[in-house]
């Protein structure tokens, strides 16, 4: 699994760049008419709100925490309506909480905690895309996404009251995701798009090993976590090119 993701890594910015080049190849060769049953290559940006579940005791409180990702996608013709849709993308994650600890060993004197789980993942969605026929020149179509996801883990870290400290031993290196989008295809000039989608994924594996004891810094707080769940959801932009 360590291999897979530093494979994963070190390649990704590569073929980001790659990707980038072929659509303003194609932008610059492109056709007034689209070509049938074609292969399209987007590149997107999302922003999104994240979420950290687990479970929070009387008196805590999760905050809201919005942040970006950023992509590209392929999706692959299998019929007419159809298409396998896939991509990389890497995916800024996290969510603050305010967590009721205690000041002293007797616990007596409570106070609340400002703990806030930052991660960095690498997706690789595994989709099926229904969606409107292309090859016709239509300005407008629609669709819609659905399938599991790989969720890779890049590195996580924690940080309370203020003080960081590196978490990813603390995490599964990789989790199972259910992932999503619905949205909208703008067509701006010959066969390039404009994507615009609202998109969600949650990890139905857990994102921590289940069972495993947790002591936040700066506090005597402790507490067994039995499963714990990322969650995200967001407006994708993007730029897509039928080839």
């Amino acid at each position: 699994m360590t291999l897979i993701r530093k494979v994963t890594m070190k390649y990704s910015s590569h073929l980001l760049s790659f990707i980038f080049c072929l659509i303003t190849v194609k932008t610059l060769q492109s056709q007034n008419e689209s070509p049938k049953n074609s292969i399209e290559i987007g590149i997107n940006l999302i922003k999104q709100n994240t979420f950290y579940h687990f479970d929070l005791d009387f008196g805590d409180v999760a905050l809201n925490k919005s942040n970006n990702a950023y992509g590209l996608s392929l999706s692959i013709p299998i019929k007419k309506f159809i298409n396998f849709h896939t991509g990389l993308q890497l995916s800024n994650q996290g969510q603050p909480f305010l967590i009721e600890t205690s000041e002293d060993e007797l616990g007596k004197t409570l106070t609340s905690s400002r703990v806030e789980m930052k991660s960095q993942y690498i997706k690789i969605p595994l989709q099926f895309k229904l969606g409107g026929d292309k090859s016709n020149n239509k300005r407008l179509t629609f669709n819609f996404a659905l399938g599991p996801q790989l969720s890779f883990l890049k590195k996580a870290k924690i940080i309370v009251n203020g003080i960081e400290s590196n978490y990813s031993e603390s995490m599964n290196n990789l989790t199972i995701d259910i992932a999503g989008n619905m949205g909208i295809d703008l067509k701006i000039i010959n066969n390039i798009y404009f994507n615009l989608d609202y998109v969600f994924d949650y990890s139905i594996t857990s994102a921590e090993p289940k069972l495993i004891l947790h002591r936040y810094n700066n506090s005597h707080y402790s507490k067994i976590k039995k499963t714990t769940h990322n969650r995200t959801s967001g407006c994708l932009f993007g730029l897509s090119v039928l080839f």
